[in-house]
């Protein structure tokens, strides 16, 4: 079993929640916010490549008027593209590379750079990829921390309301940048922007949120609706013509590109839309799928970003390899240790067999007593009411001795929204692969059973603390599991057999051979299947209306629900595994 499972507020390695994630410095470290990003299929650096010195030419562009704002003065520093001679020519891309070389971005564009950008055969599945071999350690690209586009610019456009959480902030801002692009310092890099914001939630219709089983998720998406619905309204009545379309665009690229600086007092400094660097794509940590207890994630990422200090008191945001690159291999980061939901909800796609996914359990330590009040039984029919009192005031205790603590003073800083997010989320219990418990739930069922209690009805087999475990966590799996319309093995038929057809990089046989052996090992023990029987009220995961997007939809929440019922399994088995 494991420690305390939640997520803390810490700058290194953590997860404070108001939504998804911004990327802080380093591999995969995070800042729990509402945000996040796309992926593009692995072996797109094949597609087009896109060389060096194709990057050397200028494009003539106008330059724009500069604002005597924060932004404004970053702006009047920027070089336009009339600052050399002209080559004009429709290549959005070279327009771009052009303007990021002649502001003071390097390791890239030259005989000498060992990175290129790629476009895959999608206009937004673009990329970096390494050009020559690397060795770990090597820094790759440094971009001027001046180019980027931020939340900290106070006298830019106001929040759209005040304690506004800063991905409304910071899409306003892009919106108003992008409304003023021609002649702006920044439209080369506007230019190059996704077309298509990468989450599909943002506009997807209610009939097609029902696919979404699990509670949690879909309170997330109820949540990132009155977001979305406050921050449109806010800016018309601020004199804003965005269409919905706009913000959606907006708001979607904020949550899936964003960069967070260490804040001096903990949390995020700044957050940051960082040219080039935000199309670096995602690899994580993936479990093996042998399935072995205890079996350590693998680290596909390539790559990590630092903010690193410059003369003159500037910053630039530096690239390197983690590890020896070879020729021809995409550059890769982590997007952070985070579970599916915020990948699924922020970055539309979900990533295979992450070892970070979780469940939640309970919402709270307060849910998980009246759980426990109801499945344990007092070692005596005839305690008195006091002393059971008693019991559960000690098992509470234990369980808050182990909590993970929230800040106080990065709550306070934060706007509300955000931190009764973030404190929601910390306050929650969860569970990971292979049976990897919340210690606050280990707490209290230890607590419980050093004083007597035992899961009811009482069972000869529940003796020890183990088996006690065991029995509590299985029924609450089967509870959850039992929640969705669809069994396990049903949904991973369906997903070996659509994989089959058309490919991709999750393992979806092995996981469904996987777990009908697990099944059969445990036999009658729990019943049979842990799910509700798929032959009776079951929907199908695909919703009505059959667009492109909806299609898409349907099959993310496919995959998405289909890794929370495998890490469910893994608690209800969790004695046939151990």
């Amino acid at each position: 079993m494991q420690a305390f499972l939640g997520r803390t507020l810490e700058v290194a390695g953590s997860r404070a929640s108001s939504g998804a994630s911004i990327r802080l410095a380093g591999r995969g470290h995070q800042f729990h916010d509402p945000h996040l990003r796309h992926q593009v299929p692995r072996g797109a650096s094949s597609s087009a490549a896109l060389g060096h010195q194709k990057w050397q030419c200028s494009m003539g562009r106008a330059p724009g008027k500069p604002r005597t704002s924060l932004q404004g003065k970053i702006q009047a520093g920027l070089k336009s593209e009339a600052s050399k001679p002209a080559q004009p020519t429709k290549d959005a891309l070279g327009t771009f590379l052009s303007w990021a070389l002649q502001n003071g971005v390097s390791g890239i564009g030259s005989k000498e750079s060992k990175v290129a950008l790629f476009e895959g055969q999608d206009v937004d599945s673009r990329g970096l990829v390494a050009v020559k071999d690397v060795k770990a350690g090597e820094i790759l690209l440094r971009v001027p921390a001046r180019l980027a586009i931020t939340d900290a610019d106070k006298d830019g456009p106001p929040p759209p309301y005040p304690g506004a959480p800063w991905s409304l902030t910071l899409a306003s801002r892009l919106l108003s940048l992008r409304e003023g692009a021609a002649g702006s310092a920044w439209e080369p890099y506007l230019e190059v922007l996704p077309r298509n914001a990468p989450s599909p939630w943002l506009d997807v219709t209610w009939e097609a949120l029902q696919i979404v089983q699990y509670p949690p998720a879909r309170a997330e998406l109820d949540r990132l609706g009155w977001i979305v619905h406050e921050g449109i309204a806010a800016a018309r009545a601020q004199g804003a013509s965005w269409s919905t379309a706009d913000f959606h665009w907006a708001l979607g690229l904020v949550h899936s590109r964003t960069f967070g600086s260490a804040g001096k007092r903990g949390g995020v400094g700044v957050r940051m839309l960082v040219p080039l660097v935000d199309m670096i794509n995602h690899a994580g940590d993936e479990t093996p799928e042998s399935w072995s207890p205890g079996a350590e994630p693998v680290s596909r990422d390539n790559a990590r970003w630092d903010m690193v200090p410059q003369l003159g008191g500037r910053w630039t945001v530096a690239v390197s390899a983690t590890q020896d690159i070879a020729a021809g291999s995409e550059l890769l980061l982590s997007y952070g240790e985070r579970n599916n939901d915020d990948f699924l909800l922020h970055y539309g796609f979900v990533p295979p067999m992450n070892p970070h996914d979780d469940v939640v359990l309970f919402e709270d330590v307060t849910e998980a007593l009246q759980w426990c009040a109801a499945e344990f039984q007092a070692p005596d029919a005839s305690l008195d009411e006091a002393t059971a009192v008693l019991v559960w005031e000690e098992a509470a205790a234990a369980a808050t001795e182990v909590a993970g603590s929230v800040d106080p003073g990065i709550l306070l800083r934060m706007p509300a929204v955000e931190a009764g997010a973030a404190a929601r989320e910390a306050g929650r219990l969860r569970l990971q692969a292979q049976a990897s418990v919340d210690a606050r739930f280990l707490a209290v069922v230890e607590t419980l059973h050093a004083r007597g209690w035992r899961p009811c009805p009482p069972d000869q087999g529940v003796a020890s603390l183990e088996a006690a475990l065991q029995v509590a966590l299985a029924r609450r799996c089967r509870e959850l599991a039992g929640a969705f319309d669809s069994g396990l093995c049903q949904d991973l038929e369906r997903l070996a057999a659509m994989q089959a057809a058309e490919g991709g990089e999750h393992p979806w046989a092995a996981a469904l051979r996987h777990y009908r052996a697990l099944e059969a090992r445990a036999g009658a023990r729990w019943g049979g299947k842990p799910t509700a029987d798929p032959g009776v009220g079951a929907r199908d995961t695909q919703p009505e209306d059959t667009s492109w997007s909806t299609k898409r939809t349907g099959l993310l929440v496919l995959q998405y629900q289909a890794y929370k019922k495998m890490i469910l399994w893994d608690g209800l088995y969790c004695d046939v595994t151990a």
